[in-house]
């Protein structure tokens, strides 16, 4: 049963929780948050990536119908009474290493509630063709963009919707997960987009990594890295660090990510596979960045061998233990810290809403609070 996001009116937030699936070697996050899109007699649910690295916000359509496309849910807009089209000229949207994603742009309200519906219209794009393995592997049926900025893009950037509709009481999305690494039925989270529940983070561990607006990387929240070390050896130096919640491992630089492997694996002397990351004496990585908020000290994150190793849980390789740092080309001086980074911190996208067009400001990671199985935490 999907548990559907919800608008709090008493709140001003829009709070969608968050469920885990399995996950696949396909480089993408397995994290996900269901949403209807449209008004029709049988809801039309999907689930969705809520995708700090993007712009495109997207869901698989009814015309798509290559095999990567029929093992998603497809959203048909001809049983929608409140879809309307915007352009029907197919556009090729980049994504990167994955190719590129065929779509037309509509409209149409997602997360139909009762309270003030206008402001949930959005402007997205209907995915007519994609295809290859990672997006055969893909668990969620299309993204919510939740970029710095919707620049470069005709679909809307969500949470800019709900700001200019009056909708939220902060200007920030919130981002919590909570889950063990064999997938049982406890893993559980939340995106509330308008506010933050200080029941779910230590605010006393609260850094911030301002986001820096000038980077040619608009799509991405960027923040600068100080270092990556092992051991206190210094290994990658400084880079400009992309923050994602939709990539699930670390990855950029080739020549970083050479360095960072041949580090962690002790010059290649330990496997990059292993049976069990426990069973060998690989050591941890530290990342360098961002300044504690309470006062102003550098900070640095601990990520352990069971951090930065994965385990895959579908799909190619299922049941295997593989090395999370991924080389990709084209981002020399870069690399993108996605949920190896981020999973282990209640994170806070705070955007700056003075600059026309709106642009991110921040982000703020803290130590999480979890609860036991069954605790309610409102």
């Amino acid at each position: 049963m999907f548990k559907i996001g919800t608008y709090n009116a008493i709140e001003k937030a829009l709070i969608v929780p968050l469920q885990r699936d399995r996950l696949t070697g396909n480089g993408a996050t397995p994290w996900w948050g269901a949403a209807t899109v449209g008004i029709s007699e049988r809801p039309q649910v999907f689930k969705f990536m809520f995708d700090t690295g993007t712009r495109y916000t997207w869901v698989t359509s009814i015309k798509c119908v290559t095999t990567a496309c029929d093992l998603h849910d497809k959203y048909n807009p001809l049983i929608s009474t409140s879809f309307s089209s915007v352009d029907k000229e197919p556009v090729k949207l980049d994504f990167g290493a994955w190719g590129t994603l065929i779509a037309t742009l509509g409209n149409d309200i997602f997360f139909n509630t009762e309270h003030d519906n206008e402001g949930l219209f959005t402007n997205f794009y209907l995915g007519e063709k994609y295809k290859g393995l990672q997006w055969e592997e893909l668990v969620q049926d299309g993204f919510i963009a939740c970029g710095p900025t919707q620049n470069g893009s005709t679909s809307d950037l969500f949470f800019k919707k709900l700001w200019d509709a009056g909708l939220l009481s902060e200007p920030v999305i919130s981002y919590y997960g909570d889950f063990t690494i064999d997938g049982s039925a406890s893993d559980s989270g939340e995106v509330r987009f308008g506010d933050t529940n200080p029941n779910r983070y230590d605010k006393d561990t609260l850094v911030i990594l301002p986001h820096n607006q000038s980077s040619t990387l608009n799509y991405f929240w960027v923040s600068d890295c100080r270092d990556i070390t092992v051991n206190g050896v210094s290994i990658t130096g400084g880079f400009e660090a992309m923050i994602d919640t939709g990539a699930s491992t670390i990855n950029g630089d080739p020549q970083k990510i050479q360095d960072l492997v041949e580090a962690v694996t002790l010059n290649g002397t330990l496997p990059i596979s292993p049976d069990d990351p426990d069973n060998y004496d690989y050591p941890d990585l530290i990342i360098e960045i961002g300044t504690f908020e309470k006062d102003g000290s550098n900070a640095s994150f601990v990520l352990t061998p069971k951090d930065y190793f994965q385990y895959i849980e579908a799909e190619a390789g299922e049941g295997v233990w593989y090395l999370g740092l991924v080389e990709m080309e084209g981002y020399e001086g870069r690399l993108n810290l996605g949920a190896i980074f981020l999973n282990r911190y209640h994170t806070i996208w705070e955007y700056d809403t003075s600059i026309p067009g709106l642009q991110g400001k921040a982000l703020h990671l803290a130590e999480k609070i979890t609860t036991p199985l069954g605790t309610v935490i409102e």
